[in-house]
């Protein structure tokens, strides 16, 4: 990776390129959107082609990487309380300078810039795989580190505090590179060996991506544009202490939401209507008033990507009461308010807000999903991304209007994160397999892709097929004298006596209440010794529903 030091030249000079940057750009040209596209090399060699921000037109090998500085290296507390250094730089993506992109009406010399974050606790290489899937597919792609969740203390105490230091990383990534964009449309550029020169770059065209905290820091970074959004005490120079694992810690005051960043940005104008969309896997708010787009320069469009079982991100709302839960509630703001509950609100609450103030949400909801997406479907999820992409670039969005999306799976790609079903499995309307269901829903056919872990090997085609419990499912259960668990050649059987020939249903469930598998067995007068089917999961508890006998819960344990 090239190092590249940024030579700015501060004062006067700055305000004046600020004041006379170019408009070029503004009106980059998409027009070879939905048309082949074709990759060459030193204008001459067509090396592939295919539908450029949508299909791989490049490989890893013809991305260059180049590194930038954005901030002064920090030092945050971590969830284990230690003191770990941020390096406040990001990573460039862009195709290598011997590449070309033309198409039946001409040159490509404009292309979209996405920034991608990373997870909580995680830096700008941990996301590079991420950041490569998104540079082969012809973006120019920014990868920060920046500061991430929790700071060593509870994830309730910290939440907005910890989205305020994203989002001003966020911000300082964002100036940087503009500022260094602006300058090279300048008929008088300042900067020395600029090194975005001659890439194919649309300024005016930035895009967010991340999964888990990166979704949530996407989405606040792209939706609360500046300071009247935020709480007041996060920059208004007020400490704000908090008990941390060895004692208190000061997270207070940190400065306006955009005053991070290397000096000679400090005056450089946030450029809020360059940032166009968001792709949030996933996001959350803690309060109505982290939405406020009534004072928002820009109405940027998200899209929301949300298993109905996330643990962690709830899909509609969870609320927390003192120690019970994700996390310690009971809470001190610096004004001196105590609470204890804090409640988190999802995508599904978000989107309504979203459209209330005419602004554009689509929601990718999978059913059962986890927070983890299922490695099954990344595919898909990527496809649907950049089909939320194109919509954008090419003006087809319809102002707060939401777009659902809403995936079941095939059981056999079923979340391993997924919840207890409870009366009614599918959660939320969106989800439900009666035909009445005003949603449109696609159930997923089995994907058989590699790295994806598969839960069971049961003869369930959908999760449509799953009997929902009802009240009284699992009851305290006391082994009938008729029927015992006992050891077998075969493993583990059932042993079942009967006073003459009959025939009986047995059915097995998981301990949530998914059927998993159930048959007919023919009953000898006597005593009968009965296999356990060799199809069920095991590891795992089972609960096994015989017709007129008591039910049986037992755990079904490897050989």
């Amino acid at each position: 990776m090239k190092n590249f030091d940024l030579k700015f030249v501060a004062g006067i000079i700055l305000v004046v390129l600020i004041s006379r940057a170019s408009l070029q750009g503004q009106n980059a040209d998409y027009g070879f959107l939905g048309e082949q596209v074709f990759l060459l090399e030193n204008n001459a060699d067509t090396l592939t082609s295919g539908l450029l921000l949508e299909d791989n037109i490049f490989t890893n090998e013809q991305i260059d990487v180049i590194t930038v500085r954005y901030d002064s290296d920090t030092v945050v507390t971590n969830r284990n309380g230690n003191q770990v250094q941020v390096q406040r730089l990001f990573d460039i993506y862009a195709p290598k300078d011997d590449l070309s992109l033309v198409y039946a009406d001409g040159n490509i010399d404009q292309l979209p810039v996405m920034l991608v974050l990373h997870a909580g606790q995680g830096n700008k290489q941990t996301i590079a795989d991420y950041a490569y899937e998104w540079a082969v597919r012809g973006y120019i792609v920014l990868s920060p580190s920046y500061r991430s969740d929790r700071l060593g203390v509870g994830y309730c105490h910290t939440y907005a505090k910890s989205i305020y230091l994203a989002a001003q990383d966020i911000s300082a990534v964002i100036r940087t590179f503009s500022f260094l964009y602006d300058d090279l449309q300048s008929s008088n550029p300042i900067v020395d060996d600029n090194e975005l020169a001659g890439k194919p770059i649309d300024g005016h065209s930035i895009f967010m991506s991340g999964k888990s905290w990166g979704g949530t820091s996407a989405f606040h970074a792209a939706s609360r544009l500046i300071q009247e959004q935020w709480e007041d005490y996060l920059g208004a120079g007020e400490p704000y202490i908090v008990n941390g694992l060895e004692g208190p810690i000061d997270i207070g005051d940190s400065g306006g939401l955009h005053s991070t960043g290397r000096n000679q940005i400090s005056n450089y104008e946030m450029p809020y209507d360059r940032i166009k969309g968001a792709i949030c896997r996933t996001a959350a708010i803690f309060s109505d008033d982290q939405i406020n787009y009534s004072v928002s320069p820009n109405k940027v469009p998200i899209c929301f990507i949300i298993g109905t079982c996330d643990k962690i991100v709830p899909y509609v709302s969870r609320t927390t009461l003192g120690q019970d839960g994700l996390c310690d509630a009971d809470l001190t703001y610096p004004d001196g308010t105590e609470v204890n509950s804090f409640t988190l609100y999802g995508p599904d609450y978000i989107s309504e807000r979203m459209a209330e103030a005419d602004v554009y949400s689509k929601i990718i909801t999978f059913c059962g999903g986890g927070h983890d997406t299922n490695g099954c479907v990344n595919e898909l999820i990527e496809r649907r991304g950049t089909d939320f992409i194109v919509d954008i670039l090419s003006d087809e969005i319809l102002p707060g209007v939401t777009d659902d999306i809403i995936y079941r799976y095939d059981f056999a790609n079923y979340s391993n994160q997924c919840c207890d079903i409870g009366e009614n499995y599918s959660y939320i309307e969106k989800c439900d397999c009666t035909d009445d269901n005003p949603f449109e829903v696609t159930d997923l056919e089995f994907i058989d892709m590699d790295g994806c872990d598969f839960l069971n090997e049961c003869e369930i085609e959908s999760i449509c097929s799953l009997e929902p419990l009802s009240d009284g499912f699992i009851e305290p259960i006391d082994i009938t004298s008729n029927v015992s668990i006992v050891k077998c050649e075969q493993g583990v059987c059932l042993q079942l006596s009967s006073i003459g020939q009959t025939s009986l249903e047995f059915e097995y469930f998981s301990v949530e209440g998914k059927e998993l598998y159930n048959v007919v067995q023919n009953i000898e007068a006597g005593t009968n010794i009965i296999p356990v089917p060799s199809i069920l999961p095991v590891n795992s508890v089972v609960i096994l529903k015989i017709e007129g006998y008591k039910r049986i819960k037992f755990f079904l344990r490897a050989i």
